[in-house]
């Protein structure tokens, strides 16, 4: 059963198989953003219980992070490109680092522009800012209401600059479920092109069992394939075109080198 009726009943009725007890993280290091609450907060309780002997948990305020376990606490603001940048030098200065969850994201139900970048703030938080992590780490996580929306904009000959337009914003979770849609073409281009390295209980599952699943989408601990736009010759065509556009914007940011490959 597809579709928000689909959505809805596995949402009551999927219970996300819990991790072996001998599954083991010993040695490994996790960096959780968006962990100080929530589904980021259930999945760092969830990599502690499993051995895990170093936990960091990005967040844009340090003083709401209060986790029963000792932790590290690193500030990240995906609002600010200099917080990013600062933050994507930490952890390459980690000895190492195991596993990457990019959980953080926001849903605006009104149009709201970020004060520090300008652009609204559903596309800079879910996926400008999300887009830019994993360029800065060379290592997301998205939603399966990517494939519920019309995504009005993909005829557009910027779908960034014209998404910051408050008349385009769309009722309801549109614009939330549109940036989803936003990260999975964003992370099919930066497959293609980088090297391949790789409730809370499926965030742990898709980090610890499916290294391998290099480019996939994954929904309730299994491989499944994203919408049918996506997959699409269409999206194929957006995609392209929505990377050279992300790329674009990234470069003009000054405190941002990216990756040669980021053609």
């Amino acid at each position: 059963m597809g579709g928000q009726l689909g959505f809805l009943y596995r949402q009551l009725t999927f219970r996300p198989k819990p991790r072996s007890q001998s599954t083991s993280l010993a040695n490994k290091t996790a960096l959780i953003t968006g962990s100080n609450s929530g589904l980021g907060l259930e999945a760092a309780l969830q990599h502690t219980s499993h051995s895990l002997p170093h936990l960091i948990l990005a967040v844009r305020d340090p003083s709401k992070a209060s986790p029963e376990f000792e932790v590290e606490v690193w500030p990240l603001d995906q609002e600010d490109y200099i917080s990013i940048v600062a933050f994507g030098k930490r952890v390459i200065g980690l000895e190492r680092c195991g596993y990457v969850l990019l959980n953080a994201g926001v849903t605006m139900l009104e149009f709201s522009a970020s004060s520090k970048t300008g652009h609204e703030r559903n596309v800079q938080i879910n996926h400008t800012s999300t887009a830019l992590l994993p360029l800065l780490l060379i290592l997301t996580l998205t939603s399966e209401g990517h494939s519920w929306i019309p995504f009005h904009e993909r005829p557009t000959p910027d779908i960034l600059a014209h998404m910051d337009e408050p008349s385009t914003f769309g009722p309801l979770m549109q614009r939330y479920y549109t940036t989803k849609l936003l990260n999975v073409l964003w992370i099919r281009g930066l497959s293609s092109r980088g090297r391949k390295r790789g409730g809370g209980r499926c965030f742990v599952d898709t980090v610890v069992n499916h290294e391998s699943s290099h480019r996939d989408y994954l929904s309730e601990q299994a491989v499944v394939k994203p919408s049918g736009f996506v997959l699409s010759l269409e999206g194929e065509e957006v995609q392209k075109r929505f990377w050279r556009e992300t790329a674009e914007l990234l470069r003009r940011v000054e405190e941002v080198d990216l990756p040669s490959f980021v053609d």
